[in-house]
């Protein structure tokens, strides 16, 4: 079964762009009817208040980015009739939310993400988001190289 539902995981980095870029032209190559741009922000556990939810000013932040990231994803669409989503995730993990997101509603997704964020010293130190959906989607994942 071909994904109707394309899901590009964007951070604003130089791989993230490419990864959009690939997203959009495989919706149209694949009349998918939808993309969903996800970007997401890392809550945190405390002793004693529990899960910390990012402050106001970075999901502000990352709303701007997933809509800049919509607007290049739909030049590239043009007049095709793909619909576009997008949504800031809070998670501990961002490789969890990005998989919970791909499976939500047993829709079938298909994961399009680059191979490098901003991320790499956590990466180095903690195995890489991409890695990590990889090994633990239940549907296709595309890396994309920039």
């Amino acid at each position: 079964m071909i994904p109707s539902r394309i899901l590009v995981a964007t951070d604003g980095s130089a791989s993230a762009k490419v990864a959009e870029a690939f997203a959009a032209e495989m919706a149209v190559a694949e009349h998918a009817s939808t993309v969903v741009v996800v970007t997401v922000l890392r809550a945190y556990a405390a002793a004693r208040a529990g899960i910390v939810e990012p402050p106001a000013a970075k999901v502000e932040a990352a709303e701007r980015l997933v809509a800049e990231a919509a607007e290049h994803i739909l030049a590239i669409i043009g007049s095709n009739p793909v619909a576009i989503e997008t949504k800031v995730l809070s998670a501990l993990s961002e490789a969890e939310a990005i998989i919970d997101e791909a499976h939500a509603a047993d829709t079938c997704s298909h994961i399009v993400m680059g191979n490098r964020g901003h991320g790499e010293i956590a990466e180095l130190l903690l195995g890489s988001t991409s890695h990590h959906v990889i090994r633990g989607a239940h549907c296709p994942v595309t890396i994309v190289r920039s």
